[in-house]
C-alpha cells in the first residue's frame, strides 16, 4: 500500500481511521483539509475487502431493497454480481459502491495502531475511487491531528489540542 498526503509519501502508521465520528467534517471546521491518496494492488484489495463485500452482497440479495440509494439501485440493475465480476466488467458501479461503503472499506484496509505517535492523518472522506489495470486508488480528505480515537485495543492518551497546521 502506498499512502501520500499532498503528494508526499507518508508512513502508513500515521494514516488512521477514527472509530467514531467518521465523515463528520463539521467537527474539523477549524482545521486545514488535506488531500490524500491511497493506492494498493487489486490483489490486496480483494484480500482485505472480499469478506465484507460478500456479507454485503448476501444481505442485498436477501433484502432486495436498494432503498432509492443510487449506488445500490445501479448494483441491483446489473444483477448484484460478486466482487471479481465487478472488478472485471463494472468498475464505475464498483467505484460507487466503494464510496457508499467507504468507512467499512477503510476499516478493512487500514490497520489501527496502539503506539502513541506525535501526529496522525485522520481520514474522514473518500471522494474518488479509480480502478485501473491491477491497482485501485482512493482519494479524499484527511486532517492532521495529535489524537486518534481508537477502541480497538486501548485508548491512546489525549495529548492536548488538535494540530491546526498544514502537513
Amino acid at each position: 500500500m502506498y499512502v501520500s498526503v499532498y503528494n508526499q509519501k507518508i508512513v502508513e502508521a500515521h494514516f488512521q481511521v477514527p472509530c467514531m465520528n467518521y465523515g463528520q467534517l463539521q467537527r474539523w471546521k477549524d482545521f486545514v483539509p488535506l488531500r490524500y491518496s491511497l493506492s494498493l494492488s487489486i490483489r490486496q484489495f480483494r484480500n482485505d475487502f472480499a469478506a465484507y463485500f460478500q456479507a454485503f452482497r448476501t444481505t442485498e440479495l436477501e433484502e432486495d431493497d436498494p432503498g432509492g440509494i443510487a449506488a445500490l439501485v445501479d448494483y441491483k440493475a446489473i444483477g448484484r454480481p460478486g466482487l471479481d465480476q465487478l472488478i472485471k466488467a463494472h468498475k464505475p458501479i464498483l467505484s460507487s459502491l466503494l464510496i457508499y461503503h467507504q468507512y467499512e472499506l477503510l476499516q478493512a484496509l487500514i490497520q489501527p495502531i496502539c503506539l502513541p505517535l506525535d501526529f496522525y492523518y485522520v481520514v474522514n472522506k473518500i471522494d474518488v475511487v479509480d480502478i485501473f489495470n491491477e491497482a485501485i486508488t482512493l482519494q479524499g480528505i484527511c486532517f492532521k491531528s495529535d489524537y486518534i480515537e481508537h477502541n480497538y485495543h486501548k485508548q491512546l492518551s489525549f495529548k492536548n489540542a488538535l494540530l491546526k497546521s498544514k502537513i
